[in-house]
């Protein structure tokens, strides 16, 4: 995703992180995964920086503001704004692994049946 220089400087003293840094890996990132996609169908990129800055109306500058804790690190929302980009390429791209598609490896725990004999009575329930 896209930082937030400024407050990264302000907190940390440096300013050791750029957007047009993450703009060429972003970039680099692309190329990389449109050179491997021609080969393979499953590759693809969930590209955060061009995501999370359209969700700000295209202006880099308030990612930060929406999406980052400390110009660097997601904050809530940030880590919900992935979620969800990931759960929608999942659906759109992979959708036999979306999670209501995979098997469960064990019962619910909800259908657990617990036989009132076996538990401890001194072990709160």
């Amino acid at each position: 995703p896209p930082v937030d220089a400024g407050v990264r400087e302000k907190l940390h003293g440096v300013r050791n992180r750029t957007n047009e840094a993450v703009r060429l890996y972003t970039m680099a990132a692309r190329q990389a995964v449109d050179d491997e996609a021609k080969q393979q169908d499953d590759v693809v990129l969930l590209d955060m920086y061009a995501a999370m800055t359209e969700a700000c109306g295209g202006d880099v500058d308030k990612v930060g503001d929406a999406f980052l804790s400390d110009g660097l690190h997601l904050n809530d929302a940030g880590n919900k704004f992935v979620f969800d980009q990931l759960q929608s390429l999942i659906a759109a791209r992979f959708p036999r692994l979306a999670p209501d598609q995979l098997p469960a490896d064990y019962p619910n725990w909800r259908d657990a049946v617990v036989d009132p004999s076996v538990l401890d009575p001194k072990e709160p329930s």
